[in-house]
């Protein structure tokens, strides 16, 4: 990558195409300032070639090919790094769709991704944006050689209007926030959706207070860090289908979330799930320790846990602050150990026995006694069968 702009001076189209643009150098661009979609004819003279972000995916003319059609959406910035480019025809085919589908194929510097927002801003328009095929930069803050994805919490420009990232296929991490209110998704107050295929760890604060956020695809990540997704109040569901630790704080606040699917998680952190009011249904088959608070002030709404073969150890105080009453049911593979002698029903009002369900209840359980029987809440139930 040579060079990368956003022309703030295009030609100027009048009506349908076609309308041919003539550039010469390293960098050209089509207008973005025109609402609708355009059919486009790119030449680009030997040797060398011409790299741009389709509106239906990356395409690269290269060396044998000098000429390429696409349909490519216009309104917001697109970026263009050629080396021989020649001309560009635009044929208009139609109105804009909202949020306009932004693919880019650049390399991620500071420069680049500076641009990308300034133009977004300068659009004023909804985007969803498609970052799959850029690649990292050395010494990149946005997307380093090692793979980490940085935002850049400080800028503020552009953010705003875009709803949904899918992030490079290069990024396999997110990089941590500063704290829950300087996460490193600060200033994305429209994003509902966001993916990366290979991502692998979730920084910490990555997305602390952001209640626009919906949903976030992740299947690759392993680890999920301190309060990434806290005070996500919308947040209604994720794809971590592989996360095996999840941070302290995780999905503290969380209200919307009604299920979560955590397969190959083994340690839920302290207070992971605090504030979940929605939480109705978990799946912790592989869980071998809960934190202390984890499910505290959830409310009422009864609770459906699939847990595994062996009953997980516990802290203390897990359900706090949840009154005046709710029901916890339990399943578990046929065989399950440590659980007690199944099915059975653990709702002591006091005077309460040394057992695992009584250490769920709040009283914590080291996998062979309570810790703490001052801390049961007897305003849980809980039931446990295969």
């Amino acid at each position: 990558m040579t060079g990368l702009s956003a022309f703030s001076d295009p030609p100027t189209f009048t009506g349908a195409g076609p309308h041919s643009i003539a550039k010469s150098g390293i960098i050209a661009g089509i207008p973005y300032h025109l609402n609708g979609n355009y059919n486009l004819d790119i030449t680009a003279d030997l040797p060398g070639g011409i790299s741009y972000a389709s509106s239906t995916q990356p395409v690269t003319i290269d060396a044998s090919t000098t000429t390429i059609t696409a349909n490519l959406t216009v309104d917001t910035p697109v970026f263009w790094d050629a080396t021989n480019l020649n001309s560009v025809i635009a044929t208009y085919i139609g109105p804009l769709s909202s949020p306009v589908d932004l693919y880019l194929a650049v390399e991620l510097d500071s420069t680049n991704w500076g641009n990308i927002l300034g133009g977004i801003d300068l659009s004023s328009k909804s985007v969803n944006l498609n970052l799959l095929y850029c690649t990292p930069s050395v010494g990149s803050p946005i997307l380093s050689s090692s793979g980490v994805f940085d935002p850049v919490s400080s800028i503020t420009t552009g953010k705003s209007y875009i709803e949904e990232i899918t992030l490079p296929n290069d990024a396999t991490a997110i990089a941590a926030g500063a704290s829950s209110s300087n996460p490193a998704f600060e200033h994305f107050t429209a994003l509902t959706n966001i993916k990366g295929d290979n991502v692998t760890d979730v920084g910490g604060y990555a997305f602390s207070n952001l209640p626009s956020l919906i949903y976030a695809d992740f299947p690759e990540a392993t680890d999920i860090g301190l309060a990434a997704f806290e005070n996500c109040t919308n947040l209604s569901g994720f794809n971590l289908s592989e996360a095996t630790d999840i941070g302290i704080c995780a999905f503290n606040g969380c209200s919307s979330l009604g299920y979560a699917d955590l397969p190959k998680a083994t340690s839920i952190g302290n207070q992971a799930f605090q504030s979940c009011s929605a939480l109705s249904t978990l799946n912790l088959v592989s869980v071998t320790n809960i934190g202390f608070d984890v499910l505290s002030s959830t409310g009422n709404i009864p609770l459906t846990i699939t847990m595994g073969n062996t009953a997980p150890t516990l802290d203390d105080d897990i359900f706090i602050y949840v009154s005046p009453s709710k029901t916890v049911n339990v399943y578990v593979p046929a065989g399950a150990t440590g659980y007690g002698l199944l099915p059975v029903t653990y709702n002591e009002p006091s005077g309460f026995t040394d057992n695992w369900g009584n250490g769920f209840r709040g009283g914590g359980w080291n996998g062979s006694a309570m810790t703490n029987f001052a801390l049961v809440n007897a305003n849980i139930t809980v039931n446990v069968a295969e």
